[in-house]
This record gives structure tokens, C-alpha cells and sequence, in this order.
């Protein structure tokens, strides 16, 4: 049985929004991967943006320095 671990989740308004989120990871070496939206979360799109808990401050300051657009962020069990 896997054990479940704080996930960081970041949603999305529209999917352009959670697209531009997965090439910005990639262009700046962020870890991660979008994915569909846990079930105990609702968001516009439908995608999330998956990551380590520990890194939603940086998260947060990296999209804000870079204005990608996102909705919330969650810290989730999963």
C-alpha cells in the first residue's frame, strides 16, 4: 500500500493558462507534471499542476515574478 505525502496542487482558470504553466516548468527546470485535478478539488480547467509540498512558496514567487497566471495553490494528501 503507498503511503500518502503532502502534494502541492496548482489550478488553473482555462487550460492556455495550465499549458503556459508546464512549459514554463520545463524551460526553468521546476519539477512537477500537469495532471488532472484530484477529485476533492474543483478548478476551471480541470488541470493541475503536481509538485513537491515543500516547494509552494517557490512556486509562488517564481509565478508571480514571471506572471503566469494561475487560480490556488492546495497542499493535499496523496
Amino acid at each position: 500500500m503507498k503511503t500518502k505525502e503532502p502534494t502541492l496542487i496548482i489550478t488553473f482558470a482555462n487550460t492556455p493558462d495550465a499549458i503556459a504553466m508546464e512549459m514554463f516548468c520545463k524551460q526553468n527546470d521546476l519539477p512537477g507534471r500537469l495532471s488532472p485535478i484530484p477529485g476533492a478539488l474543483k478548478a476551471g480547467c480541470g488541470l493541475a499542476w503536481k509538485a513537491p509540498a515543500d516547494m509552494e512558496a517557490a512556486f509562488i514567487e517564481k509565478m508571480n515574478a514571471n506572471n503566469v497566471r494561475f487560480a490556488e495553490t492546495h497542499i493535499i494528501e496523496l
